[in-house]
């Protein structure tokens, strides 16, 4: 019967001390993607255009490019010297990316442009 007791009192001060390690974990460390600089490299926009994929603009150097994302694929879309910084709007992407959007879509979907 003592050792049910041990035991209830070891699980009732790991316990604790596991979810605190789990939680700082989550919030401090490897859990939490870094999305600002890294070196050279900057992700500077994202938009999800389905479930497993979407389009990113990079930041290498002086330049920004602009990449199609999926599970099985990356493909550079455009470079860019410049990217205008534009304030989201809540549910819509800039006007700008509607021709871009549109030709990724049309790529996901079977109509792969190899020109």
């Amino acid at each position: 019967m003592i050792d049910f007791w041990v035991a209830l009192v070891r699980l009732i001060v790991a316990l604790p001390l596991v979810l605190g390690l789990i939680y700082l974990f989550l919030k401090f460390g490897m859990g939490k993607r870094n999305r600002s600089a890294s070196g050279s490299l900057q992700v500077v926009d994202q938009i999800l255009v389905g479930a497993k994929s979407r389009l990113v603009v990079v930041r290498a150097k002086e330049s920004f490019m602009l990449l199609a994302v999926s599970e099985s694929d990356i493909k550079v879309l455009k470079e860019f010297s410049e990217y205008p910084v534009v304030e989201p709007v809540a549910g819509q992407h800039p006007a700008y990316l509607d021709k871009i959007l549109n030709k990724y879509r049309q790529w996901q979907g079977g109509d792969r442009d190899e020109s």
